[in-house]
């Protein structure tokens, strides 16, 4: 397994905005990201890797910033999944598989999104150690489900409060 890092915060405290820092991140060094979000529409996080591309608030963003956005090379390696299953259903099977596959990053926001939390949290921890991927998870610290003490074979947290402190 090359890498798991959990994401983690409080309601509101910026963790799919690290997330898509770290996606970015990944895409500069030439890596493929597939970035999984289960909260959002792919046009609100679109707006998310849009900002943070031209360093602006997405509510700063113009049509220009977005069109700038979608036409960088770089972001040809990024694979924006959204809205978990209901997103998911719009892709076929084999797509899918065969896109999570290759790619080099999987970005998962977040967690508790995706229901059974501990036993997901293990299957993606698995799934990075037989495939060899580098994961960024996110955990919100507000849910009684799963917590950092339920993780394991983690190397990094990220805490949002000490990452924005910073």
């Amino acid at each position: 397994m090359k890498k798991v890092t959990i994401i983690t915060g409080k309601i509101a405290s910026g963790k799919t905005q690290v997330a898509v820092e770290k996606s970015i991140e990944c895409i500069k060094q030439g890596k493929s990201v597939v970035h999984l979000t289960f909260e959002d529409t792919k046009e609100n996080i679109e707006k998310w890797f849009a900002a943070k591309y031209v360093n602006k608030y997405p509510e700063e963003l113009t049509k220009e910033d977005i069109e700038k956005f979608r036409e960088y090379n770089l972001f040809s390696n990024l694979f924006l999944l959204h809205k978990g299953v209901e997103g998911i259903k719009n892709y076929g099977l084999f797509y899918l598989v065969d896109l999570i596959a290759s790619c080099d990053v999987i970005v998962v926001d977040f967690l508790q999104c995706m229901g059974r939390s501990k036993e997901t949290y293990r299957s993606i921890i698995d799934f990075a150690e037989k495939y060899n991927k580098e994961v960024y998870i996110v955990i919100s610290q507000n849910n009684d489900e799963f917590t950092i003490e339920d993780a394991e074979n983690f190397d990094e947290i990220i805490d949002t409060e000490t990452y924005y402190s910073k």
